[in-house]
């Protein structure tokens, strides 16, 4: 299984994925953003991807990193891929701070962030990871 940053020279990689999920074509201006994050995982078909957002800091407020989405293809699911890029997430930013915002109905993505540190912040809907191991 092979993590791969999306950036211009791989854009290829999401574009197919991206009119899958959504039947419209990418339209992707600021692919090679410093503040934007976005991975594939894959090997000979994508698996799914992860998007993070860096919102730098802003006064005494550190920098926040958000994990924008999250997306395994249904036929992909329960088979470890999101919990592969989260790993990776975590060591690619280890120490920094990571939100996302989660559907509260949404069990099994609650399950999965739980699982990986992520805990509730307000009701149901907010999760933080500060620190990692």
């Amino acid at each position: 299984m092979v993590i791969t940053r999306i950036q211009k020279d791989k854009l290829h990689l999401f574009e197919e994925i991206y009119y899958k999920r959504t039947s419209k074509p990418l339209k992707v201006t600021n692919i090679n953003d410093p503040n934007l994050f976005l991975y594939v995982i894959h090997e000979e078909e994508v698996y799914g991807w992860m998007s993070l957002v860096k919102v730098p800091k802003v006064g005494y407020r550190d920098a926040i990193y958000y994990l924008d989405e999250l997306y395994v293809y249904p036929n992909a699911q329960n088979k470890g891929y999101g919990s592969q890029l989260l790993s990776f997430m975590k060591e690619r930013f280890k120490g920094e701070t990571l939100r996302l915002i989660v559907d509260k109905e949404n069990r099994n993505a609650l399950h999965l962030y739980k699982k990986h540190g992520f805990e509730v912040m307000s009701e149901g809907y907010y999760m933080e990871r500060k620190t990692y191991e």
